[in-house]
């Protein structure tokens, strides 16, 4: 630590990076931090604990409405994380909830609507982003699917749905998913933010989310990790997560999981994919 902060400087790197370094100090009591940087990545977790309050009183508005009508989402991404371990603060742009059937969304989002959240166009695609009148500042996303990138069937989302466990999510009744399915939809929503350039900050989060996930449960289950990547149809998403993931810290999701010829056919066709999108397709249109 004290050979990493000689060359770092928390004003530089501003604060979406140094919040990770609070991460570290939370965890780590027993690490020594310098009175330059201790302050300053307390400030840190407070500023964004309180970022965090403003979007959760937001949620607790929406979901107690919806339970108050018998629907009883599903937390996602980063809102659950946040769940797990509330004593760490996130630099979260909104809170993801998906809804179990197309009948309950459509009541959730005339719900939402009578709370006086907004959103821009009727909902036709995978979830709506409710806003305040007149801001477009996210508040909480309304998924009636889980967006993979793959044609795949929907009815694993009942899968999702019987393996979660409905807990008090910040004073409210939703369903939880179990750390398998946290951690699979973590690695495909990383892919979506390495090649979409969506929500950058999120990727550093997704060190300490894997790290902590498939660590803190005793009987942490890759083969079912395996099985969503299979029923969804995403080997070849889920195989840049960890590559791209062990590249910065060797080890942490098992590569051989996904380990055939076929799949490696389909990851390479992917990649170019990827690049010939980056690179020239996106400036030439």
């Amino acid at each position: 630590l004290d050979e990493f902060l000689k060359n770092w400087d928390i004003e530089k790197f501003g604060e979406g990076k140094s919040l990770m370094l609070s991460y570290v100090m939370k965890t780590n009591p027993d690490l020594k931090f310098s009175t330059y940087e201790k302050p300053r990545l307390e400030g840190l977790l407070k500023f964004h604990r309180f970022n965090n309050l403003k979007l959760i009183s937001h949620y607790v508005k929406i979901v107690r409405a919806l339970n108050e009508q018998n629907i009883f989402p599903m937390i996602l991404k980063g809102g659950a994380m946040k769940h797990i371990r509330p004593d760490l603060s996130r630099a979260m742009a909104d809170i993801d909830i998906l809804i179990s059937s197309e009948a309950e969304f459509l009541k959730a989002c005339a719900i939402c609507k009578s709370l006086g959240y907004v959103y821009k166009d009727f909902p036709g695609d995978h979830s709506v982003d409710l806003h305040l009148p007149n801001s477009d500042e996210g508040i909480v996303d309304l998924h009636r699917y889980i967006h993979l990138e793959t044609n795949y069937d929907k009815t694993f989302l009942t899968d999702l749905f019987s393996r979660a466990k409905k807990e008090n999510v910040f004073g409210t009744q939703a369903f939880v998913p179990c750390f398998e399915d946290l951690l699979f939809l973590g690695m495909i929503n990383l892919t979506r933010n390495l090649h979409s350039k969506t929500s950058l900050q999120g990727i550093l989060y997704s060190l300490f989310d894997f790290k902590y996930l498939s660590e803190n449960k005793s009987d942490f289950n890759w083969n079912l990790v395996l099985e969503n990547i299979v029923k969804t149809k995403t080997y070849t998403q889920a195989l840049l997560a960890m590559k791209f993931i062990n590249k910065i810290i060797p080890q942490i999701l098992p590569e051989t999981l996904l380990k055939n010829h076929k799949i490696n056919k389909k990851f390479t066709k992917y990649c170019d994919r990827v690049m010939l999108h980056r690179f020239y397709f996106h400036d030439l249109k």
